[in-house]
């Protein structure tokens, strides 16, 4: 699954936008299935200002952050009905 937002600015103003993947799995084992999930969050952020002192100033970059991490899954429970929380 894949997010995205867009903070709908105006050519005056700074932009930032996000994006978000999530990626999930089951990994069966003998000691006990477990249901995987992966976290992905990118932000861009473009910063644009001017004036009489400092003049024109453009500047853009990005940050990405992820989070791993796995839940052991009850094999009494139907599958669906199980989710990180």
């Amino acid at each position: 699954m894949c997010v995205a937002l867009k903070y709908p600015g105006s050519e005056e103003d700074s932009v930032w936008d996000s994006m978000h993947v999530v990626k999930t799995s089951l990994e069966y084992s003998d000691s006990g299935d477990k249901g995987r999930y992966k976290v992905t969050s990118t932000v861009f952020l473009t910063l644009q200002n001017q004036n009489e002192k400092q003049g024109k100033i453009d500047m853009a970059g990005s940050i990405t952050r992820f989070k791993e991490d796995s839940v052991a899954l009850d094999k009494k429970q139907d599958l669906n009905d199980q989710h990180l929380a």
